[in-house]
């Protein structure tokens, strides 16, 4: 709650649409094949990014991947290995190893950056502008963002 002299009105989001965005970031290039969609994400639209990624791309290809649900099943794996693509699987809370988090930190802090917007449309827009420009507007941010610099824990202390 807030308390002022005056009554304001503060805008808030447009409702409980939501919007899944599936994406792959390639290490050299910058390129971000994805899926969008606004149901929900589940093993069909990972299998329809891996077939994405598999024309874009030729051999070897090296796909990394969280432990989520959805990603690691048997369809996956087995189109997976039927397209002659390697999944590497990062161990269980690895953030800081995980590159696409980068991006996403990126877009979200480019596409929205604390602004109100009228309609689902106008946020769906930003979103889907924002990762159409990664590759282009934003390479030199991304050859940043995407690369070999990880937070390592040399003489970290684990409290029991």
């Amino acid at each position: 709650m807030l308390w002022t002299a005056i009554r304001m009105l503060i805008p808030t989001g447009s409702g409980r649409q939501r919007l899944n965005v599936l994406g792959a970031i390639a290490y050299g290039s910058c390129q971000f094949p994805r899926v969008i969609n606004t149901g929900s994400i589940a093993t069909q639209k990972v299998c329809d990014l891996l077939r994405q990624l598999r024309t874009a791309h030729r051999n070897p290809l090296t796909v990394v991947l969280d432990n989520a649900r959805y990603q690691r099943n048997k369809a996956v794996i087995a189109l997976a290995s039927t397209l002659d693509i390697e999944l590497l699987f990062l161990p269980a809370y690895s953030l800081n190893l995980n590159l696409i988090e980068r991006v996403w930190k990126f877009v979200k802090a480019k596409a929205l950056s604390a602004r109100v917007f009228p309609d689902f449309a106008s946020f769906r827009l930003s979103i889907e502008s924002t990762l159409s420009e990664l590759s282009t507007t934003h390479r030199t941010q991304m050859k940043t963002l995407v690369s070999r610099n990880f937070q390592l824990f040399d003489h970290a202390h684990v409290l029991a």
